[in-house]
């Protein structure tokens, strides 16, 4: 993003400058804005996916799959999103909190999951989640930056079976 202008992101998008900065003010607005979506997009799709789910390993198992399953093109440029706004997070200190708030939310989710399964000793099950959060955030770096080098949906086999998941 250090690059990226609102000038380039109009050009980009097809759209005039003046009207980006109608709805924003800056590049860092449109990154929080694309943070909003993006967590607002992973947990309608879990909330989805999950409407089939019977056990709570099932729906952990969704959630692996809607956060890290790619095959669409949608899901694939935000999987590339996610990736340059992590980088980004580490530069800016607004943007870090409010991606701290995105993983917070994600954590939580986990959290609910996984103390719902009783898999885990109490205490190592916080670990796990943090192992499982960043293992899917390697995941996609990866994905995005070696796309070439690792194999598709190796993310999603590998965190269910972290996480003691059976594979369907």
């Amino acid at each position: 993003m250090e690059g990226a202008s609102t000038v380039s992101i109009s050009k980009d998008l097809g759209v005039s400058q003046g009207l980006i900065h109608y709805h924003f003010k800056n590049k860092q607005e449109i990154v929080l804005s694309v943070i909003n979506l993006l967590s607002i997009i992973l947990m309608e799709r879990y909330a989805e996916l999950s409407k089939r789910c019977h056990t709570y390993s099932d729906k952990l198992s969704v959630f692996i799959s809607a956060r890290l399953a790619k095959g669409n093109s949608d899901h694939d440029q935000a999987v590339a999103a996610w990736v340059i706004i992590s980088a980004e997070a580490v530069r800016d200190p607004v943007i870090k909190e409010r991606y701290g708030i995105a993983i917070r939310e994600q954590l939580d989710l986990l959290d609910d999951l996984m103390s719902k399964m009783k898999q885990y000793e109490d205490s190592h099950e916080r670990v796990y989640k943090i192992a499982a959060l960043a293992f899917m955030e390697g995941s996609f770096s990866l994905s995005v930056r070696a796309a070439k080098v690792v194999p598709s949906g190796y993310g999603v086999m590998v965190a269910k079976d972290m996480l003691g998941i059976t594979q369907k």
